[in-house]
């Protein structure tokens, strides 16, 4: 009896094993939930009231033991104007009561939607904001479905990143008419062997696809955001689907376009160069010390369609190079423009990016 208790738990522990090592991440959306912040660059631009008026949508809290459907609310209706993207209209469940209540949650969430790149708004036609405390939704005719009040307790500090999964639903998932060509995606998937998480593996025709977007966003684009030790994990285990992402040259504005190898920050116009708490993004660079390049957000905003956000930096080189730009930035003193300083670590990805800027070295 106990050799057989033996043979049985040893099995299950083997079992446990396998089924562990065939997905990275247990709990996704909720392994990092500071990818993307309430700090982040947003390109939502303004709200304006539409009308109020009962529609025919999705409420997961009318859901019944034969599963749930469609069904009639009255919702205030908001349309939402973002920078170098489509509007949108953002439908908020009359449920919280006032035209200014409604507006509130209008214009919370129309700046997260503003957050993602805009290749995961490019099919987003409409938000609808309900109450409760459900799982959010997307998809369905274009539209993202959310509950105010958090899933779990972890759920509210992770909305950027279930807003990038949702995105993902509407803008990539061919069962929507997303972008993402389900041959070649399987194709990738096959040849990785292993999901980016349990949810994933779960439901892979619906789930891969969402949950995977996050993580690629966090490694190309995000990198200082997330461990090392995660950032090498899933360069290891996905190769093949962050080169499908990859290969398709997606619309990341707000999203700075400068190469893994190349750090910048904020300068205020006044000349105080700004730290942030992302201090380790440093160990993903190669060759310091580091040679400085100084000019305003607008134009790169403008010349290569993204913002900028800032990095913290670290090292000898680094903060005496800072000092040359805070006398650099002086210059643009009088304007309502920022002040970035760009510094380079390895080699700038397109010589146009090294033309535009101010060698802080040279004095230029």
């Amino acid at each position: 009896m106990k050799k057989l208790l033996g043979i049985l738990v040893l099995g299950l522990l083997v079992s446990f094993n396998v089924e562990a090592a065939s997905y990275l991440f247990k709990d996704n959306l909720y392994t990092d939930c500071d990818i993307l912040t309430k700090k982040d660059p947003t390109t939502f631009q303004n709200i304006s009231f539409v009308k109020e008026k009962k529609i025919k949508g999705w409420d997961k809290r009318k859901e019944t033991s034969s599963g749930w459907k469609e069904s009639l609310f009255k919702v205030f209706i908001f349309k939402a104007t973002f920078e170098k993207s489509r509007e949108i209209n953002i439908r908020v469940n009359a449920e919280f009561e006032t035209k200014d209540k409604a507006e509130e949650q209008a214009i919370k969430y129309g700046k997260m939607a503003g957050q993602l790149p805009n290749f995961l708004r490019k099919k987003l036609k409409t938000i609808t904001i309900h109450k409760g405390n459900h799982l959010w939704a997307g998809g369905n005719k274009g539209d993202i479905e959310i509950y105010t009040e958090g899933y779990s307790p972890d759920w509210i500090e992770c909305e950027e990143e279930v807003m990038i999964h949702e995105g993902g639903h509407v803008s990539l998932d061919w069962a929507f008419g997303g972008s993402v060509k389900s041959s070649k995606w399987k194709k990738a998937a096959k040849a990785d062997n292993k999901f980016i998480s349990k949810y994933a593996k779960e439901a892979p025709k619906r789930e891969d696809v969402a949950e995977t977007v996050l993580w690629w966003i966090a490694v190309r684009y995000k990198a200082h955001k997330i461990s090392k030790s995660n950032y090498n994990k899933i360069l290891e285990a996905i190769p093949n689907r962050l080169k499908y992402f990859d290969d398709q040259n997606y619309d990341m504005y707000p999203f700075l376009i400068l190469n893994p190898n190349t750090l910048a920050i904020f300068c205020k116009v006044q000349g105080d160069c700004r730290d942030t708490m992302l201090e380790d993004y440093q160990q993903y660079l190669k060759g310091p010390p580091y040679k400085a390049w100084v000019t305003t957000r607008n134009i790169i905003s403008k010349e290569f369609n993204a913002n900028v956000w800032g990095w913290r930096t670290g090292g000898d080189s680094v903060m005496e190079a800072k000092v040359g730009a805070n006398e650099t930035c002086e210059k643009f003193k009088d304007s309502d423009d920022e002040c970035v300083v760009v510094f380079r670590g390895n080699e700038f990805v397109d010589e146009r990016i090294k033309k535009m800027f101010i060698d802080v070295n040279n004095g230029n």
